[in-house]
């Protein structure tokens, strides 16, 4: 935990929002981060991170997103059995959704089974995504690629 939270201060003294692979340790996870995003510098406070390749139940998604996080969805929302992680996507904000690729693992439906992941696969997710949300996917897609923008800090991708 010592290292996890080394990580967190040194991400915050950089004022850079930090990007939180969790398997299993949820609890753990957000206790740290609980205790670490009220001292954020302001230019952190409203983007502090992402919880990248979010697979956990709805209490650890409503967690996250009390604390400013976004949540990142890749593959997983698209296969058959996933529905309980389609019900979490369908309730989040859709301004604290981003798309991943986690890449070369987890291809998304129709692509599952072939290897490996790419980039070009996230148009899967973020089709799911859209459906859920009951948006155009071009829609979904400017929002999803502005909501990067604003938790990364970037310029505006132009057309």
């Amino acid at each position: 935990m010592a290292s996890f939270e080394a990580q967190l201060a040194l991400a915050a003294d950089l004022g850079l929002p930090v990007i939180i692979h969790n398997r299993d340790a949820s609890d753990d996870v957000l206790d740290i981060l609980s205790a670490w995003v009220p001292a954020l510098p302001a230019t952190l406070k409203d983007r502090p991170g992402v919880l990248h390749s979010f697979s956990a139940p709805q209490p650890v998604a409503d967690r996250g997103l009390a604390l400013g996080f976004c949540l990142g969805f890749t593959g997983p929302v698209t296969f058959k059995k996933a529905d309980d992680l389609r019900r979490i996507a369908a309730r989040v904000p859709p301004d604290r959704i981003l798309v991943e690729t986690d890449g070369p693992f987890l291809t998304p439906e129709p692509r599952r089974g072939r290897w490996p992941n790419q980039p070009a696969y996230v148009r899967y997710i973020a089709e799911r995504i859209a459906a859920l949300h009951l948006l155009p996917e071009d829609t979904f897609a400017t929002l999803t690629t502005a909501n990067a923008e604003r938790l990364f800090g970037m310029p505006p991708l132009e057309d």
